[in-house]
């Protein structure tokens, strides 16, 4: 992995299955630790779906804090984007929280001084705990040839999303087949 994230995208499932208790499909939100993460901590974060469609950040890493131009911990999180590219991840969370399932995402953000700035991330659904599946968290892994922290995203977040993969839980990612599919 040449991103900025000291856990890849894998182990991060691994961790996530660990989190899970006796025949449990999605471990509950009190699992989720992010200082069991150590450094990846930083580039972890823990959203919640309410009643109304909203999606909030509970947890959002210092790391990708110090990216956004805006507060995120504890807003919609989509509000921040563009209305196109809310509507996809709000498709793209309620399929995981609604099935449940994990996700895998390529994105490609714009900076405030115009670079893209390539993003993938995988999202895993947790339980609240009545085992509603609410929640959801994830890590993300920037792929960038220049230090991401020195660098913000614009104030309306804009997106050109790449691939969109969900797989079973308990078969896990198939981050590799994905990231050479379309490469000769």
């Amino acid at each position: 992995m040449n991103g900025a994230s000291t856990l890849n995208l894998a182990d991060f499932y691994k961790w996530w299955l660990s989190l899970r208790q006796g025949d449990e499909i999605v471990p509950q939100l009190k699992s989720f630790i992010p200082a069991e993460l150590g450094y990846a901590s930083d580039w972890a974060y823990c959203m919640q779906r309410d009643n109304n469609g909203i999606i909030r950040a509970r947890y959002w890493g210092v790391a990708l804090d110090a990216m956004s131009s805006q507060q995120i911990l504890g807003e919609d999180y989509l509000a921040a984007h563009t209305e196109e590219d809310a509507a996809l991840l709000a498709e793209h969370y309620d399929h995981i929280c609604s099935i449940p399932c994990g996700g895998y995402v390529e994105r490609t953000m714009l900076t405030i001084d115009g670079r893209e700035l390539k993003f993938r991330h995988i999202d895993l659904p947790l339980a609240s705990g009545d085992r509603c599946v609410d929640h959801l968290c994830g890590i993300s892994d920037v792929m960038a040839e220049y230090a991401p922290s020195r660098t913000r995203l614009k104030d309306k977040i804009e997106n050109k999303f790449g691939k969109f993969r969900y797989f079973d839980l308990s078969a896990g990612p198939k981050i590799a087949e994905w990231e050479t599919e379309g490469k000769a």
